[in-house]
């Protein structure tokens, strides 16, 4: 695998801390507009230029990229992002809670995510990946790095401690993650880290699907409109943060579904057993630690359930999110499309039972359901075999900040 520095745009070290910003999936509309009004700085109101306006305003997307365009530039202009004068890699570390990971920023070719070489576990929304497109043809930047990940390597874990001995570029802390960047030019350290790469075969897609989508669409859409578009253009590379897998933490997409009557949540415990799997009283909240393991609150009271052994070797049908799809959201409660159907709510694993009890009960007719953490062997497992994981299988956390690391195309 061929990782190559860049030319990064980023924030001048006196203001990272305000510019940063976690990324657009851990954000509710009212809360990015909050964010940004209360620190324009943030790079939120270039990632999500909406938040540039009232609201409650309608927004023409064409008219709100070339906003956020023309604010990058301005930036950019007073300093406010500077950019490097040679291409480097970079080395981030992120910690949160006694959790700590680091990853290797930089850039892997479009073709590496056509060919195979980067594989995914996710479909994309087109309406999502159509205007991610749209941004970065805009801005004509990709404003933070695809969040990869690959099989541990001694010699890259080696590579990157070398670089940790020296003075970061950047330390700080924000949103309760503390990050420490160093930068290390193409020459020396630099070589060492994109030579310790050549050894690993394959990267994964742990978040950012429609990033990565998008950028590649952008560089094939442009190839498309100029044959003569040289190989070495800066579309035809991604930008991506490559964390080791067995640095990561993966948290449940747990489930709530609503519009459940009283006594379909009455008998339910009975057609979950109905259904093949065992369902035992809990004494409370559950939050499930192995395999195969539920926590299912009806509305009443919580019950532990468990699902029969998978049949196969399906990597797919063995997840236990496609377990309780197959055998209970869609014959029992009727979710038959899980991506679609308006009922069905994720709760990121970040959100306890208990609050996951609480929203349950404040709407009066869910049901909600608690799912152990998908392994990264697992996901690594269905992308490996060209497969699909059920939408929200995973959570990872922390996630790669947005206009820490941003690459002109």
């Amino acid at each position: 695998m061929e990782l190559t520095p860049f030319r990064c745009l980023r924030p001048a070290p006196r203001l990272v801390g305000r510019q940063v910003s976690a990324p657009l999936d851990v954000f509710d509309r009212d809360r990015a507009f909050g964010l940004v009004a209360a620190n324009p700085l943030s790079f939120l109101a270039i990632d999500w230029p909406d938040t540039l306006y009232p609201l409650e305003a309608h927004v023409d997307l064409t008219e709100a990229y070339a906003k956020a365009r023309d604010l990058l530039e301005w930036r950019r202009e007073r300093g406010v992002l500077v950019e490097d004068d040679e291409p480097s890699l970079y080395v981030y570390t992120m910690e949160k809670g006694g959790h700590r990971q680091t990853a290797v920023v930089g850039c892997l070719s479009v073709e590496s995510f056509l060919d195979g070489t980067v594989r995914r576990h996710e479909s994309t929304l087109e309406e999502k990946e159509d205007a991610r497109a749209a941004h970065i043809d805009a801005l004509g930047a990709q404003t933070g790095p695809v969040f990869l990940t690959f099989g541990d390597s001694d010699d890259v874990s080696r590579a990157v401690a070398d670089v940790q001995g020296g003075e970061p570029l950047y330390r700080f802390t924000a949103d309760g993650v503390a990050q420490t960047v160093w930068r290390v030019p193409a020459g020396g350290k630099g070589r060492a880290l994109a030579e310790a790469f050549s050894g690993v075969g394959a990267a994964y897609v742990a978040d950012g699907h429609h990033r990565a989508a998008s950028a590649v669409r952008v560089a094939l859409a442009r190839r498309a409109a100029d044959p003569s578009l040289p190989a070495d253009a800066p579309c035809n590379r991604v930008l991506v943060a490559m964390f080791p897998a067995g640095q990561l933490k993966v948290l449940s997409y747990h489930r709530m579904v609503g519009g459940v009557g009283e006594a379909e949540r009455e008998g339910l415990a009975a057609a979950v057993e109905a259904a093949g799997f065992s369902a035992s009283p809990a004494d409370g909240p559950v939050a499930p630690d192995e395999k195969g393991a539920f926590g299912m609150f009806d509305g009443a009271c919580w019950w532990l359930l468990r699902a029969p052994e998978p049949e196969g070797d399906d990597p797919v049908a063995a997840l236990d999110v496609s377990a309780l799809q197959e055998r209970v959201l869609g014959p029992v409660l009727s979710v038959a499309d899980p991506r679609r159907d308006p009922r069905l709510t994720y709760v990121a694993g970040t959100v306890g039972p208990e609050a996951l009890e609480a929203a349950a009960r404040e709407a009066g007719d869910a049901v909600a359901f608690t799912v152990c953490p998908t392994a990264i062997d697992e996901l690594m497992a269905v992308a490996d075999a060209g497969e699909l994981m059920p939408p929200k299988s995973t959570w990872f956390t922390p996630k790669p900040f947005c206009g820490l690391f941003v690459r002109r195309v």
